[in-house]
């Protein structure tokens, strides 16, 4: 089995699914789901299609169960006053196999944990590493400070918001 990168698009779905967020595809598909945002009703959707209401109720159908054209799906999205947008993005896995190399990048590793324990500790290394490496190009520039604490990231109102930064004040 072929193995992708994934987009970041992907990742954001594949976490909203781990936390039961609402799923990628509304309920009653995306006709449906942009027409009741318009506040439309089957019957004002079927007069600015040209078409009885039965039909503008198949289109939604027939868009849910795969079988709606391009040319259709374009049409909709015209009327309804959207912009069609149609790709292919990689399948939601990991790119590369356990088995052919071992994983190097943060994201390679973050799968890798999910699939064997023994990943996890060189996992949180990384992670404690990377922020380690972004306090000490803070640390120079801001008296005291470390990433993260709120100070550094956003100033009391009543203090000014370069006072920290040496040679700026």
């Amino acid at each position: 089995m072929r193995k992708f990168q994934k987009t970041d698009i992907q990742l954001v779905d594949w976490l909203a699914k781990q936390l039961d967020y609402p799923p990628a595809v509304p309920p009653k598909g995306w006709i449906q789901h942009a027409r009741t945002g318009r506040h439309l009703s089957t019957r004002a959707f079927a007069r600015r299609m040209g078409m009885a209401p039965s039909s503008a109720h198949e289109l939604e159908e027939r868009e849910w169960n795969g079988s709606i054209t391009l040319k259709k799906l374009a049409q909709v999205a015209h009327v309804l006053d959207l912009d069609l947008v149609y790709g292919f993005v990689p399948q939601l896995e990991p790119f590369f196999d356990f088995n052919d190399k071992e994983p190097q990048t943060l994201e390679e590793l973050f799968w890798a944990s999910q699939e064997d324990a023994k990943y996890r500790p060189l996992f949180f290394k990384k992670i404690l590493a990377k922020q380690a490496e972004e306090e000490a190009l803070v640390a120079p520039h801001v008296e005291g400070a470390a990433v993260g604490e709120p100070q550094v990231l956003t100033p009391l109102a009543y203090e000014d918001a370069l006072e920290h930064v040496t040679g700026l004040a």
